[in-house]
């Protein structure tokens, strides 16, 4: 970035600084969602996600228009939990391919993700759930011989958390 560049972002107001930003190509007006949507529509057959399993030895792939579908089939569960627009969704996911629609989900309801690893356990746990406020908190049954749904559950009438959403396997009762 040039000197007169710099004094310019730093003079000018924010839409000043959006516009110059959208003319440079730095900003666009689209959304990832909306760029999800797109690949889905132009490329709907193209891989969008290789997510290998070691423990299975197996890879999951999903196309663009396959992660387009769960991405709403996500969203619509997630409505029908009552998440809303600003509502925190939790999820306690190590690295998998689920992650993806649940983060696009999450976009196109208007709610915000806060990931959580799965080493984080009861204590630590419910200081993010408190701090946070989230209504749900996505998960696995067990995680290296944790019981990570159980562990959510067991939190569940102190904090504002309502519903305990499990992938992946069965949970526990109360769990969806």
């Amino acid at each position: 970035m040039t000197s007169t560049t710099a004094a310019f972002l730093a003079d000018a107001s924010a839409a000043d600084r959006m516009a110059e930003y959208r003319r440079r190509g730095w900003w666009r007006d689209d959304t990832f969602l909306d760029d999800l949507r797109g690949q889905a529509r132009r490329r709907p057959r193209k891989l969008a996600i290789a997510g290998r399993r070691l423990d299975e030895a197996r890879t999951d792939t999903l196309d663009y228009a396959e992660l387009s579908r769960l991405t709403d089939r996500f969203a619509g569960g997630l409505l029908e939990l009552g998440v809303k627009r600003g509502d925190v969704v939790a999820v306690q996911l190590p690295n998998r391919w689920e992650m993806v629609p649940l983060m696009f989900a999450c976009m196109a309801v208007g709610a915000v993700i806060c990931p959580v690893a799965p080493v984080c356990q009861a204590e630590e746990l419910r200081h993010r759930l408190a701090l946070t406020e989230a209504r749900v908190c996505v998960t696995l049954p067990e995680w290296e011989g944790y019981p990570l749904a159980e562990t959510v559950c067991g939190l569940l009438g102190e904090l504002p958390l309502e519903h305990v959403v499990v992938v992946d396997g069965p949970g526990p009762e109360g769990t969806v």
